[in-house]
């Protein structure tokens, strides 16, 4: 198998966010303080999402929505069917 070849760019992001580790001796709570302090103080404007649900095995997502995977979409035109009669 071939190994492929360096990125430049990514070489340097990992050697940047190695040193930042290595200046907080890797601890993760550290790191993210730290992180969390030069957001506040950066002036910028920060957008935070809500969390977004994982489905499990036994369901899917229809039109945005999550539906159980056995039947849903049936149910759905049977009830509006139903609606129509």
């Amino acid at each position: 198998m071939e190994t492929p070849e360096k990125d430049p760019i990514v070489d340097a992001v990992r050697a940047v966010r190695e040193a930042h580790a290595a200046r907080f001796n890797y601890d993760v709570d550290a790191i993210f303080k730290d992180i969390k302090s030069r957001e506040s103080t950066s002036g910028r404007t920060y957008v935070y999402w809500p969390p977004r649900r994982v489905s499990s095995p036994g369901e899917r997502r229809v039109h945005g929505r999550f539906k159980e995977a056995a039947g849903a979409v049936s149910d759905a035109v049977s009830k509006r069917d139903k609606k129509a009669d």
